[in-house]
């Protein structure tokens, strides 16, 4: 249920038009996270806010839509160059004294125009540096041959899981085109503070990108069904100089964690449809214990105080 005071309506949208399994082209990124899927579906955004948060924030999401940030957008930006498709770019060149600062009211008028026209707004100092990156990626011997392949961009995939009746939607970033009886590879690009291993690493288990491969190859299978699923493809790719890159592909156990989280977000999609109900944090009172650091910590005290043998214990000076 929602209340009206504190749950306003979200914008209107466009009616969705989609009703059959398959792949689609020249949706937009905008159009694509309105859900343009006929009685609604799942994506693996939302995939990951259900295993992870509450029904309550997945709803909020999908009927008010991501809000928009410079993090956002930039990637967004970053995508659409090295991909070659995605969002229109709008460079916008600041009118005051620091020309890559939007702060004049011309400035923000400019921004305002370029989202209302579809448009993703980006300083020009960043639009260089993005240039830049993508200079660097088409350079690596192996992210740059990946890139370089004929295939599909910015593909919506669309097909109904089988265990749950769930319908599900994906937007690939790159589906090369593969020699007959090549394993298929699902590439997705990843804008990173650190493409170090075992850094990214960490970047894999805080984001979901372990739900996401899992998502993406079994919408892959699911549209083409085969005796080998696909692989999933990470190029991670650092946002400082000297704009390092990494191509990784996760192991069994990541992926095995993924599948189980989305098989528990898409059993939780349905039983939220089917009664309408999308619940939050437990509404009654629970009780609290310390984190598994916190309480060791603790007995330490704890076994100190009753000792007698405190840490605030004087010393006398020899």
């Amino acid at each position: 249920m929602t209340d009206p005071l504190f749950d306003p309506a979200p914008p209107r949208r466009g009616e969705p038009w989609i009703d059959q399994p398959g792949w689609y082209d020249d949706i937009s990124d905008v159009d694509y996270h309105l859900d343009p899927v006929v009685g609604g579906s799942m994506s693996s955004t939302g995939a990951r806010t259900l295993a992870t948060k509450t029904p309550a924030h997945y709803d909020w999401d999908r009927r008010h839509g991501r809000p928009d940030s410079k993090t956002l957008d930039w990637g967004k930006v970053a995508h659409a160059r090295v991909l070659g498709r995605g969002t229109e770019v709008a460079v916008i060149v600041g009118t005051g004294k620091d020309r890559n600062a939007w702060r004049t009211d011309a400035d923000k008028a400019a921004v305002a125009k370029a989202k209302a026209a579809g448009k993703t707004p980006i300083k020009y100092a960043d639009h260089q540096q993005i240039e830049e990156m993508a200079r660097r990626l088409r350079a690596h011997p192996t992210a740059g041959k990946l890139l370089a392949r004929t295939g599909r961009h910015e593909q919506v995939g669309v097909w109904q899981d089988q265990a749950t009746g769930v319908w599900c939607r994906v937007m690939a970033d790159f589906l090369p085109d593969v020699p007959e009886g090549a394993r298929r590879l699902v590439v997705d690009y990843k804008t990173t503070a650190s493409a170090d291993p075992a850094e990214f690493a960490k970047s894999v288990a805080n984001y979901g990108y372990d739900q996401q491969a899992d998502w993406y190859c079994d919408g892959v299978q699911a549209l083409d069904p085969r005796d080998e699923p696909p692989q999933f493809v990470l190029i991670a790719q650092e946002k400082t100089p000297p704009y390092g890159v990494l191509v990784a592909y996760l192991d069994e156990l990541a992926l095995e964690r993924g599948r189980v989280r989305n098989a528990r977000a898409r059993a939780l999609y349905r039983r939220c449809t089917e009664s309408g109900e999308w619940p939050g944090y437990p509404v009654a009172p629970v009780a609290l214990s310390l984190p598994g650091w916190a309480a060791r910590t603790a007995e330490d005290e704890i076994t100190a105080a009753e000792s007698g043998t405190p840490d605030d214990q004087e010393v006398t000076p020899a």
